[in-house]
């Protein structure tokens, strides 16, 4: 028995940073989704058909993005492609942040940004999800994605949480 498989797949560092900025993209991921909401509903005083078309907005890229996606992350380098991915993210989200401060933003600028975000995210997501494969051996590959599954989903609980405490 190997010591990855004693000890698990946190014992490899290269899967301990992907884990980790996995959790972290996740919680900053599922955060946005309640904020965009949140925003329409509260600031732009939209009824819920508005709330849950910007929600849809950040999906709606991953449904004709994610297989595209997933074959490029087999061709090009995934470092690169998961940072141009983070970065094309943040972009929008520092303008949108810009604007909002500033006193603009209306729907259409919200619902601009969540597409833009969303087309991120569906590049992002599939890079994360091959690397893993890349990093542990196979024997510890079921705990590895079973890993990043409970960060998912802590994300989805703990994301809109840390989101709502950051508004009162």
């Amino acid at each position: 028995m190997s010591e990855v498989d004693r000890k698990g797949p946190f014992t490899i560092p290269d899967f301990r940073y992907l884990w980790i900025g996995t959790a972290l993209f996740m919680l900053v991921t599922n955060g946005q989704r309640y904020l965009f909401g949140t925003y329409v509903l509260d600031e732009l005083g939209r009824d819920e058909s508005w709330q849950g078309a910007a929600v849809f907005a950040l999906g709606l890229p991953s449904a004709f993005l994610s297989l595209p996606a997933g074959v490029l992350a087999d061709r090009i380098d995934r470092r690169k492609l998961l940072i141009a991915s983070t970065v094309f993210m943040f972009i929008p989200v520092a303008g949108l942040a810009t604007i909002l401060s500033l006193g603009g933003g209306g729907l259409a600028v919200i619902l601009v940004v969540a597409v833009l975000v969303g087309c991120g995210q569906a590049f992002g997501q599939p890079v994360r999800s091959a690397l893993a494969p890349a990093l542990v051996p196979a024997e510890s590959l079921f705990a590895a994605i079973a890993l990043i599954a409970m960060a998912i989903t802590v994300s989805m609980i703990a994301g809109p949480a840390i989101a709502q405490g950051g508004l009162s």
